[in-house]
């Protein structure tokens, strides 16, 4: 069963490729009002934290070694991103929920004002 740690790194990357994904699509709407800074970068500490202590933490317990870890995160990443059937869907769905969720926080963020 040595095949599983690597199945894990590909899986965890593959969602953490499509969750940042929908960070960056948020990030890009609500650029349009007044949200304050702090949001913005806790969010992306929170998820490029995430990320990386999950890479470490398969990598280490299925002990990859770290060539073949970095070919497969970087590979998995590019695969994901210009994957041509689903992915079109995906940032399609993406970009209409970003959309409206970035209008329920700037009108939070407006009331706070």
């Amino acid at each position: 069963m040595r095949w599983i740690p690597y199945l894990l790194l590909i899986l965890f990357n593959t969602v953490m490729t499509l969750i940042g994904w929908y960070w960056l699509r948020l990030l890009y709407w609500v650029m349009e009002g007044s949200i304050p800074v702090w949001l913005i970068l806790g969010s992306f500490l929170l998820v490029t934290g995430i990320w990386i202590c999950g890479n470490i933490l398969v990598i280490r317990n299925g002990r990859i070694r770290a060539i073949p870890s970095i070919l497969i995160i970087v590979l998995t990443v590019l695969m994901v991103y210009y994957e041509p059937t689903l992915m079109p869907r995906y940032k399609e769905f993406v970009d209409e929920k970003t959309m409206s969720q970035s209008f329920i926080l700037l009108e939070y963020f407006k009331k706070g004002e």
